[in-house]
């Protein structure tokens, strides 16, 4: 379980007990921050695609490496 510390005045001085925070803002404190509308996640990172899903199924054979096709 993580501890959140939320500085009020200035959010990005907050502070959390996850592995993460120690080297950057983690996804708890800008979690927190936005509950108590201290920050707002703009709309085009709502929107953008963070990446594909998988399709159906076993995935693939690989293919031999030094076998030119």
């Amino acid at each position: 379980m993580n501890v959140v510390k939320l500085d009020k005045d200035n959010w990005q001085n907050s502070t959390c007990t996850c592995a993460k925070f120690q080297e950057y803002i983690c996804k708890h404190v800008v979690g927190i921050a936005t509950v108590n509308e201290l920050y707002r996640i703009p709309d085009t990172a709502k929107t953008e695609l963070i990446g594909r899903k998988r399709k159906k199924g076993r995935p693939r054979k690989t293919k031999k490496a030094l076998i030119v096709a």
